[in-house]
């Protein structure tokens, strides 16, 4: 009788852990600042964060203009 007293509250514990991991794992719904942006201005950020060379900046510029 105890052996099942104690294994209905590992499944408990369990089923817990599962549901709280389930919670963390959704997406964020709320749209990414970047996400708002116009691209002239995500184009800014990413070259002021050095993900773009100074060519690559000025032929992106160039096609959104």
């Amino acid at each position: 009788m105890m052996g099942f007293g104690l294994l209905s509250l590992l499944v408990t514990i369990g089923i817990f852990f599962w549901l709280t991991r389930q919670e963390t794992a959704r997406p964020d719904s709320r749209p990414k600042q970047e996400d708002q942006l116009p691209p002239q201005g995500i184009l800014d950020r990413r070259y002021a964060r050095g993900e773009l060379t100074r060519e690559e900046y000025r032929e992106i510029k160039q096609d959104l203009s």
